[in-house]
Protein backbone atom coordinates (compact mmCIF):
# COMPACT_ATOMS: atom_id res chain seq x y z
CA UNK A 1 0.00 0.00 0.00
CA UNK A 2 1.38 3.90 -0.90
CA UNK A 3 2.86 5.64 1.54
CA UNK A 4 2.70 9.40 1.98
CA UNK A 5 5.72 11.03 3.50
CA UNK A 6 3.72 14.14 4.86
CA UNK A 7 3.57 14.93 8.38
CA UNK A 8 0.38 16.03 10.02
CA UNK A 9 -0.32 17.41 13.46
CA UNK A 10 -3.99 17.97 15.21
CA UNK A 11 -5.19 21.94 13.87
CA UNK A 12 -3.82 24.19 16.37
CA UNK A 13 -7.66 26.01 16.73
CA UNK A 14 -9.16 22.50 17.16
CA UNK A 15 -6.71 21.32 20.45
CA UNK A 16 -7.24 24.55 21.71
CA UNK A 17 -11.01 24.51 21.62
CA UNK A 18 -10.97 21.02 22.94
CA UNK A 19 -8.64 21.68 25.60
CA UNK A 20 -11.21 23.88 27.19
CA UNK A 21 -13.88 22.32 26.47
CA UNK A 22 -16.42 21.44 23.59
CA UNK A 23 -18.03 23.95 21.22
CA UNK A 24 -21.52 22.74 20.49
CA UNK A 25 -22.43 22.72 16.69
CA UNK A 26 -24.44 26.11 15.18
CA UNK A 27 -23.66 25.94 12.05
CA UNK A 28 -25.59 24.09 9.72
CA UNK A 29 -23.00 22.01 7.70
CA UNK A 30 -20.32 19.68 8.78
CA UNK A 31 -16.96 21.09 7.51
CA UNK A 32 -13.69 20.40 6.68
CA UNK A 33 -11.25 20.71 9.89
CA UNK A 34 -14.03 20.08 12.52
CA UNK A 35 -13.55 17.92 15.27
CA UNK A 36 -16.65 15.70 15.94
CA UNK A 37 -18.29 12.68 18.10
CA UNK A 38 -20.61 10.04 15.87
CA UNK A 39 -22.93 8.38 17.93
CA UNK A 40 -24.29 4.89 16.49
CA UNK A 41 -28.08 5.53 15.98
CA UNK A 42 -29.10 1.97 16.47
CA UNK A 43 -27.74 1.85 20.04
CA UNK A 44 -28.72 5.41 20.99
CA UNK A 45 -25.85 5.83 23.69
CA UNK A 46 -22.89 4.58 22.24
CA UNK A 47 -19.99 6.82 20.53
CA UNK A 48 -17.26 5.84 18.72
CA UNK A 49 -13.37 6.03 20.11
CA UNK A 50 -10.22 4.83 20.35
CA UNK A 51 -7.22 4.67 22.54
CA UNK A 52 -3.41 5.14 21.83
CA UNK A 53 -2.65 2.58 24.67
CA UNK A 54 -4.84 -0.46 23.39
CA UNK A 55 -4.33 -3.00 20.29
CA UNK A 56 -5.64 -6.00 18.64
CA UNK A 57 -3.53 -8.93 19.51
CA UNK A 58 -1.04 -9.70 16.48
CA UNK A 59 -0.42 -13.31 17.89
CA UNK A 60 -4.53 -14.23 17.88
CA UNK A 61 -5.38 -13.00 14.62
CA UNK A 62 -5.38 -9.17 14.97
CA UNK A 63 -3.37 -6.88 12.90
CA UNK A 64 -2.08 -5.43 16.33
CA UNK A 65 -3.44 -1.95 15.68
CA UNK A 66 -5.27 0.57 17.62
CA UNK A 67 -8.13 -1.07 18.49
CA UNK A 68 -11.65 1.38 17.96
CA UNK A 69 -15.03 0.28 19.93
CA UNK A 70 -18.42 2.51 20.84
CA UNK A 71 -18.52 3.43 24.30
CA UNK A 72 -21.59 4.87 26.62
CA UNK A 73 -18.83 7.70 27.95
CA UNK A 74 -20.63 10.82 25.80
CA UNK A 75 -17.80 12.89 27.56
CA UNK A 76 -14.45 10.75 26.90
CA UNK A 77 -12.01 12.32 24.84
CA UNK A 78 -10.93 9.53 22.76
CA UNK A 79 -14.30 9.88 21.00
CA UNK A 80 -13.29 13.17 19.06
CA UNK A 81 -12.38 12.42 15.23
CA UNK A 82 -11.12 15.19 12.53
CA UNK A 83 -12.38 15.38 9.25
CA UNK A 84 -9.65 15.62 6.92
CA UNK A 85 -9.38 15.27 3.13
CA UNK A 86 -8.78 11.61 1.56
CA UNK A 87 -5.17 9.84 1.61
CA UNK A 88 -5.93 10.10 -2.37
CA UNK A 89 -6.23 13.65 -2.46
CA UNK A 90 -3.05 13.76 -0.29
CA UNK A 91 -1.03 12.01 -3.00
CA UNK A 92 -2.89 14.54 -5.67
CA UNK A 93 -1.74 17.70 -2.88
CA UNK A 94 -5.81 18.57 -3.04
CA UNK A 95 -6.53 19.78 0.38
CA UNK A 96 -9.89 19.79 2.11
CA UNK A 97 -9.67 24.13 3.68
CA UNK A 98 -11.04 24.21 6.77
CA UNK A 99 -14.82 25.68 6.57
CA UNK A 100 -15.58 23.59 4.00
CA UNK A 101 -18.80 21.80 3.57
CA UNK A 102 -18.80 17.92 3.02
CA UNK A 103 -21.10 17.04 0.54
CA UNK A 104 -22.87 13.61 0.51
CA UNK A 105 -21.26 11.10 -1.54
CA UNK A 106 -17.12 13.02 -0.39
CA UNK A 107 -14.86 10.70 0.12
CA UNK A 108 -12.87 12.22 3.89
CA UNK A 109 -10.71 10.59 6.31
CA UNK A 110 -11.49 10.60 9.99
CA UNK A 111 -8.19 10.97 12.36
CA UNK A 112 -8.59 10.40 15.57
CA UNK A 113 -7.73 13.24 18.00
CA UNK A 114 -5.93 11.88 21.20
CA UNK A 115 -3.45 9.62 19.16
CA UNK A 116 -3.45 11.08 15.27
CA UNK A 117 -4.16 7.24 14.17
CA UNK A 118 -6.90 7.17 11.04
CA UNK A 119 -9.88 5.15 11.22
CA UNK A 120 -8.97 2.38 9.20
CA UNK A 121 -10.17 -1.33 7.66
CA UNK A 122 -8.63 -4.20 5.76
CA UNK A 123 -9.88 -7.49 4.25
CA UNK A 124 -6.69 -8.75 5.84
CA UNK A 125 -8.20 -9.39 9.30
CA UNK A 126 -11.54 -10.39 11.04
CA UNK A 127 -13.11 -8.74 13.35
CA UNK A 128 -12.39 -10.28 16.91
CA UNK A 129 -16.03 -10.92 18.35
CA UNK A 130 -18.37 -11.24 15.05
CA UNK A 131 -15.95 -12.67 12.73
CA UNK A 132 -18.09 -15.92 12.27
CA UNK A 133 -20.18 -13.12 10.37
CA UNK A 134 -17.12 -12.14 8.29
CA UNK A 135 -17.16 -9.17 9.51
CA UNK A 136 -14.13 -7.21 8.78
CA UNK A 137 -11.81 -5.70 11.69
CA UNK A 138 -11.85 -1.68 12.23
CA UNK A 139 -8.62 0.24 13.88
CA UNK A 140 -6.86 3.66 14.16
CA UNK A 141 -3.62 3.22 11.71
CA UNK A 142 -1.04 5.25 10.71
CA UNK A 143 2.15 7.60 12.29
CA UNK A 144 0.95 11.24 13.21
CA UNK A 145 -2.31 10.73 10.81
CA UNK A 146 -0.27 9.78 8.00
CA UNK A 147 -1.62 6.04 6.67
CA UNK A 148 -2.96 4.84 3.54
CA UNK A 149 -5.73 4.39 0.91
CA UNK A 150 -7.45 2.24 3.63
CA UNK A 151 -8.33 5.30 5.51
CA UNK A 152 -10.75 6.61 3.20
CA UNK A 153 -14.49 6.46 4.22
CA UNK A 154 -17.28 7.47 1.35
CA UNK A 155 -20.07 9.32 3.74
CA UNK A 156 -23.34 8.00 2.05
CA UNK A 157 -26.37 10.56 3.48
CA UNK A 158 -29.05 8.38 4.11
CA UNK A 159 -32.45 10.36 3.74
CA UNK A 160 -30.48 10.74 0.00
CA UNK A 161 -30.29 6.93 -0.71
CA UNK A 162 -33.69 6.37 0.81
CA UNK A 163 -35.38 9.20 -1.73
CA UNK A 164 -33.39 7.37 -4.63
CA UNK A 165 -34.55 4.27 -3.64
CA UNK A 166 -38.15 5.19 -3.23
CA UNK A 167 -38.04 6.88 -6.81
CA UNK A 168 -36.86 3.82 -8.22
CA UNK A 169 -39.74 2.00 -6.39
CA UNK A 170 -42.07 4.61 -7.72
CA UNK A 171 -41.15 3.94 -11.10
CA UNK A 172 -41.65 -0.23 -11.14
CA UNK A 173 -44.89 0.63 -9.20
CA UNK A 174 -46.18 2.98 -12.01
CA UNK A 175 -44.49 0.42 -14.64
CA UNK A 176 -46.65 -2.38 -12.74
CA UNK A 177 -49.90 -1.91 -11.79
CA UNK A 178 -50.61 -5.46 -10.32
CA UNK A 179 -48.33 -4.05 -7.32
CA UNK A 180 -49.64 -3.16 -3.83
CA UNK A 181 -49.43 -0.17 -2.29
CA UNK A 182 -46.92 -1.22 0.06
CA UNK A 183 -44.04 -0.73 -2.38
CA UNK A 184 -42.83 2.22 -1.33
CA UNK A 185 -42.67 0.87 2.42
CA UNK A 186 -38.92 0.72 4.52
CA UNK A 187 -37.80 -2.42 5.94
CA UNK A 188 -35.87 0.25 8.56
CA UNK A 189 -36.62 0.58 11.72
CA UNK A 190 -34.84 4.25 11.68
CA UNK A 191 -36.97 7.16 10.96
CA UNK A 192 -35.33 9.20 8.49
CA UNK A 193 -38.25 11.51 7.18
CA UNK A 194 -37.12 14.88 10.45
CA UNK A 195 -33.09 14.29 9.83
CA UNK A 196 -32.73 17.41 7.71
CA UNK A 197 -33.27 21.11 7.87
CA UNK A 198 -35.65 21.14 4.99
CA UNK A 199 -36.29 19.02 2.03
CA UNK A 200 -34.74 21.41 -1.07
CA UNK A 201 -32.11 19.25 -3.31
CA UNK A 202 -29.84 22.14 -2.86
CA UNK A 203 -29.30 22.05 1.41
CA UNK A 204 -29.37 17.78 0.84
CA UNK A 205 -26.56 17.44 -1.18
CA UNK A 206 -24.22 18.31 2.08
CA UNK A 207 -23.85 16.42 5.20
CA UNK A 208 -25.79 18.34 7.97
CA UNK A 209 -25.87 18.02 11.75
CA UNK A 210 -29.01 16.20 11.16
CA UNK A 211 -28.38 14.35 8.66
CA UNK A 212 -28.00 10.23 9.25
CA UNK A 213 -25.06 8.92 7.34
CA UNK A 214 -23.46 5.59 6.74
CA UNK A 215 -19.49 5.48 6.01
CA UNK A 216 -18.73 3.37 3.60
CA UNK A 217 -14.81 2.16 3.11
CA UNK A 218 -14.23 3.22 -0.07
CA UNK A 219 -11.62 -0.30 -0.86
CA UNK A 220 -13.78 -2.95 0.53
CA UNK A 221 -17.09 -1.12 0.16
CA UNK A 222 -18.16 -2.02 3.69
CA UNK A 223 -19.70 -0.39 6.20
CA UNK A 224 -18.68 0.73 9.04
CA UNK A 225 -21.06 -0.78 12.23
CA UNK A 226 -21.86 -1.85 15.39
CA UNK A 227 -23.80 -4.23 16.90
CA UNK A 228 -24.43 -4.42 21.11
CA UNK A 229 -24.90 -8.14 20.37
CA UNK A 230 -20.76 -8.12 20.25
CA UNK A 231 -19.74 -6.24 23.34
CA UNK A 232 -16.28 -7.25 24.99
CA UNK A 233 -17.02 -8.67 28.04
CA UNK A 234 -14.66 -11.16 31.02
CA UNK A 235 -15.74 -13.87 28.69
CA UNK A 236 -14.29 -12.85 25.42
CA UNK A 237 -11.71 -10.25 26.83
CA UNK A 238 -10.54 -11.40 30.15
CA UNK A 239 -9.81 -8.46 32.99
CA UNK A 240 -9.11 -5.86 29.51
CA UNK A 241 -9.66 -2.32 29.56
CA UNK A 242 -12.17 -2.09 27.29
CA UNK A 243 -14.65 -3.98 29.00
CA UNK A 244 -18.76 -2.73 28.71
CA UNK A 245 -17.62 -1.57 25.04
CA UNK A 246 -19.26 -2.72 21.66
CA UNK A 247 -16.74 -4.06 18.84
CA UNK A 248 -16.95 -1.81 15.87
CA UNK A 249 -16.52 -3.31 12.20
CA UNK A 250 -17.19 -3.31 8.65
CA UNK A 251 -20.01 -5.30 7.45
CA UNK A 252 -21.14 -6.41 3.64
CA UNK A 253 -24.42 -6.61 4.40
CA UNK A 254 -26.01 -2.67 4.86
CA UNK A 255 -28.65 -2.17 7.36
CA UNK A 256 -29.31 -0.13 10.32
CA UNK A 257 -26.13 -1.24 12.40
CA UNK A 258 -24.72 1.20 9.90
CA UNK A 259 -25.96 3.95 10.92
CA UNK A 260 -24.20 7.29 12.21
CA UNK A 261 -25.09 10.77 13.32
CA UNK A 262 -23.02 13.43 14.46
CA UNK A 263 -22.94 14.69 18.24
CA UNK A 264 -23.96 18.51 19.46
CA UNK A 265 -20.57 18.30 21.07
CA UNK A 266 -16.88 18.93 19.24
CA UNK A 267 -14.98 21.62 17.91
CA UNK A 268 -17.04 23.04 14.44
CA UNK A 269 -15.64 25.37 11.90
CA UNK A 270 -18.04 27.55 10.01
CA UNK A 271 -18.83 27.40 6.42
CA UNK A 272 -16.69 29.04 4.76
CA UNK A 273 -16.48 29.62 0.83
Amino acid sequence: MTMVNKNYSLIPAVAAFLAIGVVHCENVHITCGSAIKLRHVQSKKYFLKSNANQQYGAGSGGSGQQVVTLSTARGDPDAFWQIRESHVDTITNTTCRNGTPIQCGSTIRLTHVGSNKNLHSHDQYLAPLSQAHGNNEVSGFGDEGVGDESDDWIVDCVNVVKKEKEKEKGKAKSSDPSRGSDVNQSSSVIDTRNNDDGNDDAHEKYWNKKTLIRLRHSITHRCLSASSKFKYTDANCPRCPILGDVEVSARSRVDDSCVWRVAEDGAFFGVTV
